[in-house]
């Protein structure tokens, strides 16, 4: 992926405008959701 669009990416993500607002959102919501999806797995690794 080329820098620049990295670097829209980036501005989309910090943006506070609804229309993007969403995707921020999102995101953090699915990286939480990872986060402790993992710590779980972590904590029990036979489960």
């Amino acid at each position: 992926m080329p820098l620049s669009q990295i670097g829209s990416y980036t501005n989309q993500i910090r943006c506070q405008c609804p229309r993007h607002g969403f995707t921020r959102n999102y995101i953090s919501m699915l990286m939480s959701q990872t986060w402790s999806y993992t710590r779980t797995h972590i904590k029990n690794p036979m489960s």
